[in-house]
């Protein structure tokens, strides 16, 4: 790719425009080929439980307006319009950042692949008592009935006009699933043909208030109510079984 781009720029030497068009499919193949080869190695992870999340507190706001320039410019590209709706406080979750952003990648770029000219396209952040909420909705071709309890699935591709499919594999919405549901999350979707498609995924939010036991939520308001000094450290391990074990292997 590094090659292509230097040849590209005409770092090396003049470029006629016939190879130019040939070195521009090149690397158009090269890129479909290591986003297969990527896939296929998340896929092959995930079956040997090998899909590990690198956690960290992130602000989701701004981790969906680092790709926001990109995305617009891509929809300018087909005249589509693409809107973002994000709260304006910070929104802090604990996720992997890399991985969160792999599967709003994938479900906005199935969004302009099915999303014809002049069609619309939003993504929306809810925050809700317990999780987050973010729905990614276009004007497209819509998926049918029959079709949308498969398309989760490995290997399937569903869509109603052949001119908008593109060779792949199928995978991106399993892993995007399997990658939800590793985050204790959940994902769906709503469409209707002809009129557009929805989908949905929740990251739950994790609260101190929350995690503690009702007992020792009674403990601390009665010690709080004789005007006692309370002190309270609370540690949240996500991944708990994981760390735990791990813990284990190495005082053996």
């Amino acid at each position: 790719q590094q090659l292509m781009g230097v040849m590209l720029n005409e770092t090396a030497g003049t470029v006629n425009e016939k190879q130019r068009e040939i070195l521009l499919r090149t690397r158009t193949n090269v890129d479909r080929l290591k986003n297969l080869i990527d896939k296929l190695l998340d896929v092959a992870q995930i079956e040997n439980k090998g899909l590990k999340l690198n956690y960290s507190l992130v602000n989701v706001c701004e981790l969906l307006r680092d790709s926001e320039e990109y995305f617009k410019k891509r929809a300018q590209e087909k005249e589509i319009s693409l809107v973002y709706r994000l709260p304006q406080q910070d929104v802090n979750i604990f996720v992997d950042p890399e991985r969160i952003v792999e599967v709003m990648n994938n479900l906005i770029e199935n969004a302009l692949k099915f999303t014809e000219e002049q069609g619309k396209i939003s993504i929306d952040l809810g925050v809700l008592e317990n999780k987050v909420r973010i729905a990614v909705s276009d004007t497209g071709v819509g998926i049918s009935p029959n079709d949308l309890p498969k398309i989760f699935g490995r290997f399937v591709q569903v869509g109603q006009d052949e001119k908008l499919s593109q060779k792949g594999l199928g995978l991106g919405l399993a892993i995007v699933q399997e990658i939800v549901a590793k985050h204790g999350g959940e994902i769906w979707a709503e469409s209707h043909p002809g009129i557009g498609s929805k989908f949905f995924f929740t990251l739950p939010r994790y609260h101190t208030a929350d995690i503690l036991k009702q007992d020792v939520k009674q403990q601390i308001n009665y010690l709080l109510h004789k005007n006692n000094v309370v002190h309270l450290v609370n540690f949240l391990v996500l991944n708990y079984k994981e760390f735990r074990r791990h813990n284990r292997s190495d005082s053996l």
